[in-house]
């Protein structure tokens, strides 16, 4: 199944820039990079982020899956709307967590707050949910 989904992933390629686009957006306003810089530490994090999301994703969905299922369904039901909208926040959370990893090793003189860190959050999840539309 895993070739299946990358080559129809392969297709929404400007997706993908769309999504490198807001992340570029938010990095240079958050942390008032340069255009450049931004980017590049755009595609960078991003890098980093689906490195470490072939062990993290299948992870954090089978243990959040577990942890949190009941929760769900007693507060939302047991649609696939509300699977799908739980995985994309989930995978909004686990990409901001590795993208603030990643932008710290590789931005040692940026100051990461709570502040920034939920703006950024905020711009994953939109970045995130151009990939899963």
């Amino acid at each position: 199944m895993l070739p299946f989904f990358a080559l129809v992933r392969l297709g929404m390629w400007w997706v993908l820039l769309l999504a490198l686009a807001i992340e570029t957006v938010a990095l240079r306003y958050l942390f008032s990079m340069a255009w450049l810089r931004a980017a590049k530490v755009a595609v960078a994090v991003n890098a980093a982020s689906m490195a470490c999301g072939i062990v993290l994703y299948p992870l954090a969905g089978a243990l959040g899956y577990a942890l949190l299922e009941d929760m769900i369904v007693d507060l939302f039901g047991a649609t696939d709307l509300v699977e799908m909208s739980a995985l994309w926040l989930g995978a909004a959370v686990v990409d901001t967590v590795v993208e603030l990893i990643a932008l710290h090793v590789i931005c040692h003189d940026l100051r990461i707050g709570p502040a920034r860190g939920i703006g950024f959050l905020l711009a994953t999840w939109r970045a995130r949910r151009c990939w899963w539309s």
